[in-house]
């Protein structure tokens, strides 16, 4: 009920109408490193973020009908397919930023490098947001295939749970 000039005055394109929590993934993982315990590295605030989503079985980690549909709208459509792979591009990148600021707590283990490089940063978000996307699409074949909800979902987690084991093992000092 609305005129097209009122909402491109909100929306710069009609793919960010598709795309409408954009912001919400910068705003958990921004919280989830700021607020993170003292001795918590910043790999474990992240793997707590997915344990605390997938548990909440939050809207970014649903596996629920909606998001089938919504993903394969998505997949059908060559500029949505386009504004995911940016937005994907975008927030790898704010993560590396993310984590580049981030100050190591004395005696944490899985601590990033200490000779940080914004290289490093970058390489640990770009392997963090691949993992996300790999556990997503598997999940959401899972959910595609018949599995509940809740069964992809705990898959996962599962696969992110590998990925940050081998950050772990990777990043040690």
């Amino acid at each position: 009920g609305v005129s097209t000039v009122t909402v491109f005055n909100y929306f710069r394109r009609k793919e960010e109408l598709f795309f409408d929590r954009g912001s919400e993934d910068y705003e958990l993982a921004r919280t989830a490193l700021a607020e993170r315990g003292e001795g918590v590295s910043p790999l474990h605030a992240l793997q707590s973020l997915v344990h605390a989503l997938v548990k909440e079985a939050h809207p970014l980690v649903a596996f629920d009908d909606h998001t089938i549909r919504f993903w394969r709208t998505a997949k059908e459509s060559a500029s949505l397919r386009s504004r995911a792979r940016e937005l994907r591009g975008e927030f790898e990148r704010a993560l590396a930023t993310m984590l580049a600021e981030c100050r190591e707590p004395a005696g944490a283990t899985a601590r990033l490098p200490t000779k940080k490089s914004p290289a490093t940063s970058a390489l640990t978000a770009a392997m963090l947001v691949g993992a996300w996307c790999v556990a997503f699409s598997t999940a959401l074949r899972k959910r595609n295939a018949g599995a509940t909800a809740a069964a992809s979902r705990r898959a996962f987690r599962a696969i992110l749970d590998d990925a940050f084991e081998v950050l772990y093992r990777g990043l040690a000092p």
